[in-house]
């Protein structure tokens, strides 16, 4: 999704996000078809929550374009990503130490 943010400080935060996606799609490349096999729905399941926060950017467009101060969208914008994120990554950290990647 390229989008192009008025805000420098969403523009970062959607690149970063961005480079997270991209980190996390390398990194299941270099899991062994063994922990691929074997944790797959995990890994799948970890991909979709990452599209699913992915949609809050489009929230943050909706509400502007709905007439919200582009301060109350960010600062909803970065609650809801800090929260998902959170999440997202106690379950990555969980995946990852069940499929014993790098032991």
């Amino acid at each position: 999704m390229a989008l192009n943010y008025r805000d420098a400080a969403v523009q970062m935060i959607f690149d970063q996000f961005q480079s997270l996606c991209r980190q996390y799609n390398s990194f299941t490349a270099t899991l062994s078809p063994q922990q691929q096999a074997d944790f797959g729905n995990e890994w799948a399941e970890l991909s979709s929550g990452l599209e699913i926060i992915q949609e809050a950017f489009g929230n943050y467009q909706q509400d502007l374009a709905n007439g919200r101060s582009s301060a109350a969208a960010l600062a909803d914008l970065s609650r809801v990503l800090n929260e998902a994120t959170r999440v997202w990554l106690q379950q990555f950290n969980a995946t990852v130490s069940q499929a014993r990647v790098g032991w």
